[in-house]
């Protein structure tokens, strides 16, 4: 199954939005990782800073798929990780962001390992690839932690959005743990990680919360 093409696909969507920010990772080579890098440092990346630029990205992925098991993750995420690393999409209103391992990582967005992707959640065979926070009045402040479905503990390889929470009160992790005690703190917001993708470049990153 060809999981590449609409994946590319839906990022090049993307990548039209005004604010879209799209990362690199080393399925597209040494010079576009390079070019990514030069970037953020401003300056000319020798051979031996881009060789351990590479190496980071390869050793998180191995990591994370140690980490996971006995689960994986669906292909085209991994595609995902392996060939754009990261992204993300801001506006005045709110800033949504996918976790990856690329070179603009913490960054743009978060790593996928980072505190900041509540790493606790794979106990509970979930893995945070994705936030959306918000910047205006209804929920400023607050954020969706989209999560995905590893086991099938609501159905398999899905994303969930948690919340929008904050200030307090529930967290993903209290979601996570039972997620029938909290029906009314999450949603299955797409079946796949491309479907995901897809309905972030429909809405702009908004998944048609009220902002």
């Amino acid at each position: 199954m060809d999981v590449a093409t609409p994946v590319m696909s839906v990022v090049e969507q993307l990548r039209r939005e005004n604010g879209a920010h799209i990362d690199v990772s080393v399925g597209q080579g040494r010079d576009a990782v390079r070019k990514k890098l030069q970037e953020r440092l401003g300056e000319r990346v020798a051979e031996p800073v881009l060789d351990k630029a590479l190496s980071e990205i390869q050793k998180a992925l191995a990591e994370l798929a140690q980490r996971l098991r006995p689960y994986e993750l669906p292909q085209d995420y991994l595609f995902f990780l392996e060939y754009y690393g990261g992204l993300f999409l801001e506006s005045g209103a709110h800033y949504f962001a996918v976790l990856g391992v690329g070179p603009m990582v913490e960054e743009w967005y978060a790593a996928i390992d980072s505190d900041s992707a509540i790493p606790e959640l794979v106990k509970y065979d979930f893995l945070q690839v994705g936030t959306l926070s918000f910047r205006a009045e209804t929920y400023q402040f607050q954020r969706v932690s989209f999560v995905l479905d590893l086991a099938g503990t609501i159905q398999k390889h899905a994303i969930i959005g948690i919340g929008p929470w904050g200030h307090g009160g529930i967290t993903p992790l209290d979601v996570v743990r039972n997620p029938r005690e909290f029906t009314g703190a999450w949603q299955l917001s797409a079946k796949s990680f491309t479907s995901w993708l897809s309905q972030a470049a429909a809405t702009k990153g908004a998944f048609g919360y009220e902002i």
